[in-house]
């Protein structure tokens, strides 16, 4: 109903596009959101995009989970450094 609030929860956040559509149609319907969860950041600007809207929630960053697949031996240092190469070249 108009005027009640909600709460947008997403998987992960890359560049918070997805989740301005999302509000968009929820504020068009009158309905009130203040905060965003997510479970992963992906740590390309979507957190910060979205922040200056909304209070902005999330469970672990994409550095978190490769520290913790390199500290498990499930990537290599290597590995884990053409990924963030690889996200940091797509930061726009």
């Amino acid at each position: 109903n108009p005027g009640q609030t909600c709460l947008v929860i997403e998987d992960v956040i890359t560049t918070g596009g997805s989740i301005l559509e999302t509000t968009a149609d929820l504020l068009a319907s009158e309905l009130v959101v203040q905060d965003v969860i997510a479970f992963i950041d992906r740590q390309q600007g979507g957190k910060e995009t979205l922040a200056k809207q909304f209070r902005v929630h999330t469970i672990l960053t994409l550095s978190q989970i490769l520290m913790t697949l390199l500290a498990g031996k499930k990537i290599t240092n290597e590995e884990r450094t053409i990924i963030e190469k690889f996200l940091a070249e797509r930061n726009i």
